[in-house]
């Protein structure tokens, strides 16, 4: 199983505290720790796309940490390669101190969601995307603490492998505390098995 709680001292760099992060999707900035989270640089409109390159399990799991400022930036995925984002998912859509919106991208562009939610953004959430091959197609499943929220198939031009991923931005310098991360998992293990059961969920897509 690979895992990291990014337990470290402030300021410490991702690629000195464990060098199986690496860059992904061609964006070449690397993020921090601070308070035992993952955050960018705190210097002004940063952000960075990392994968764990000492894994090539299809699934990835983040905690988002919560703020009573919010901020969508933020993501979690998989089949992340040095030069593709891959499979991802994300919160979005802010209305005062919740998120109403759960969204699927590929690559960095947008292409499935899930509307007028009510995601209370200053908790903690625990995000998860799986990707499944399927008869030449890929399956992304995207889950929120625990639970299976949305799936979008892709049909064109599939990701066939590659690294989970998290991804982040900040704007103005202080922000990088709302798109903090923690406690990243590819989920290799007895008690972050994906439940056979969840399987006819499938059928519910996002459009």
């Amino acid at each position: 199983m690979a895992s990291d709680n990014f337990n470290n001292v402030d300021g410490t760099l991702l690629f000195t505290h464990n060098a199986n992060w690496a860059n992904a999707g061609g964006v070449i900035t690397e993020p921090e720790i601070r308070d035992n989270q993952l955050r960018p640089l705190d210097t002004g409109y940063s952000g960075y796309a990392v994968r764990r390159t000492d894994s090539s399990v299809d699934l990835s799991d983040v905690v988002f940490i919560g703020n009573t400022s919010l901020n969508e930036n933020r993501r979690v995925g998989v089949r992340s390669t040095l030069s593709l984002r891959g499979y991802e998912i994300g919160l979005g859509n802010i209305s005062g101190t919740n998120y109403t919106s759960f969204n699927i991208f590929k690559n960095g562009t947008w292409v499935a969601g899930l509307f007028g939610l009510t995601i209370d953004g200053t908790v903690n959430h625990t995000m998860r995307i799986t990707a499944t091959d399927d008869a030449g197609n890929v399956v992304a499943d995207g889950f929120m603490d625990g639970v299976l929220i949305g799936t979008w198939t892709d049909t064109a031009s599939v990701l066939s492998a590659g690294n989970p991923s998290v991804t982040a931005s900040a704007g103005a310098i202080g922000s990088a505390i709302q798109v903090a991360v923690d406690d990243w998992t590819d989920g290799v293990s007895a008690g972050i098995a994906i439940p056979v059961a969840m399987k006819h969920f499938r059928n519910q897509r996002i459009n």
